[in-house]
């Protein structure tokens, strides 16, 4: 941590392991911005109510010594159907049930596409990515371009003090109890 703190760079992404640990906290607790990545699965669900509770208690930490800081999160849908493609049932009522919960999400997710799986076989970005034939690698531009201009909307809009209305109702107490948020033992 003490490595990232010395350096100078406009974003430092963290992809870290999807259960508790001390380094999950500890990133938490030094984060500007936490992004909790979801597919419509009961696994993600119950793995992202973890992770939101998780920032929330590291926020209340924090807050011990500085009673202004707050860790803003947004979920973000991943591996959902392209655009123009139907959309699971199940997908639709954990979109309603995160609706519902006031929970922070991005309104763009990222689509199930041949690109991103590309990327990790082959160990590519998606600019290296042109000279293979990998299926409509335009749409997974457009997808992730979507997302980088929505998400440093978010990022300014926390620099600038000026919280997201979804981010606003979890801060005044919106709570995920009785959704698929809500852990179970």
């Amino acid at each position: 941590m003490e490595t990232l703190e010395s350096q100078h760079h406009q974003f430092i992404f963290i992809d870290l392991e999807g259960t508790a640990s001390v380094l999950v906290s500890r990133s938490i607790a030094l984060a500007d911005f936490v992004l909790i990545p979801v597919q419509a699965s009961a696994v993600d669900v119950r793995q992202a109510g973890k992770a939101i509770r998780a920032v929330r208690d590291e926020e209340k930490v924090a807050r011990r010594s500085n009673p202004h800081r707050t860790i803003p999160y947004k979920v973000l849908m991943t591996r959902t159907p392209a655009p123009g493609a139907p959309v699971s049932s199940v997908q639709r009522q954990l979109e309603a049930e995160i609706e519902s919960a006031g929970i922070p999400r991005f309104r763009t997710s990222l689509a199930e596409r041949l690109a991103y799986k590309a990327v990790f076989v082959e160990r590519l970005s998606l600019p290296e990515l042109k000279d293979m034939r990998v299926g409509n690698l335009e749409a997974a531009y457009e997808n992730v371009h979507l997302l980088a201009e929505e998400l440093i909307e978010t990022l300014q809009s926390i620099e600038n003090g000026v919280e997201d209305e979804q981010v606003r109702f979890a801060r005044s107490g919106g709570e995920a109890n009785g959704s698929v948020y809500s852990e179970h033992k």
